[in-house]
């Protein structure tokens, strides 16, 4: 039997949401035990290392399948990476292959945050990101409308991650005496040069005043009836958060000379 005949497709996934978040978790959470295991073969005991390991895995297997379906739907409907974004209908009703995408991502951020809580992370910007988008989400979900925003929130939210996510691996190790500092600060190069162009130049330009002028400044008549004032206003309101969110991130690593000063022997 080939693969692809026995997954399941994006109507079944958007027909019973609930069992595709119960299945969907329970996928991640497996990933996470075989990450887990290759830590313990791979002699890596700490604790912290660990931990940054297996989230960092189940990371990378959420963010660039996301990628993939979310710039794929968004090109279907004419988008591309320069524009013009006026004819596009962010508030448009929600597609299967959307649904399909949000249960996906939601379904991360679920397992995500039930393993900080679980392991009393102090990681609590990435908590708030991850209730904050499942809010986005759920709502979405909800009104049955704005499928396509998602997709370009999770597309330039994240395009950033596998590099972000190799540094954040790279300094764990560094700790642990397993990677070089040079490699540690050219990662924090490279994270602060694509955070700097993602979150700085182009989501301001590219999704912000899109979705201000979209949901809130001349918002389509089915939009207005279908979607409330106030759920408009918190989707514009969400991706400025992430960005003021970036921003604290990047003065902390700016600020920390220990990303950029080699540790003493």
């Amino acid at each position: 039997m080939n693969l692809w005949e026995i997954l399941p497709t994006a109507q079944q996934i958007a027909a019973a949401p609930i069992a595709s978040h119960v299945a969907f978790v329970g996928f991640f959470g497996a990933v996470g035990l075989v990450a887990d295991t290759a830590c313990r073969l791979m002699g890596i005991t700490r604790r912290e290392t660990k931990i940054i390991l297996v989230s960092s895995t189940t990371a990378y297997l959420h963010a660039i399948p996301m990628c993939i379906a979310s710039y794929g739907l968004l090109s279907a409907k004419g988008w591309t990476w320069t524009g013009p974004w006026g004819g596009i209908d962010f508030t448009a009703p929600n597609s299967p292959q959307e649904i399909a995408a949000i249960v996906f991502c939601q379904s991360f951020m679920i397992y995500d945050t039930l393993s900080m809580w679980l392991q009393s992370s102090t990681e609590y910007l990435y908590q708030i990101h991850h209730v904050g988008v499942l809010i986005h989400m759920s709502l979405c979900l909800y009104v049955g409308r704005g499928g396509l925003s998602i997709c370009l929130c999770a597309l330039l939210g994240e395009m950033t991650n596998p590099v972000q996510n190799t540094w954040i691996i790279a300094c764990a190790l560094y700790d642990d005496y397993k990677a070089s500092h040079r490699l540690r600060k050219l990662l924090t190069l490279a994270t602060l040069f694509e955070l700097s162009v993602a979150r700085f130049f182009y989501i301001p330009l590219a999704l912000i005043a899109v979705f201000c002028r979209a949901m809130l400044i001349s918002p389509p008549q089915e939009a207005v009836d279908g979607i409330p004032l106030a759920v408009r206003g918190l989707w514009c309101f969400i991706p400025v958060a992430v960005v003021a969110g970036s921003a604290l991130f990047v003065r902390g690593l700016l600020g920390d000379k220990g990303y950029w000063d080699e540790a003493e022997a």
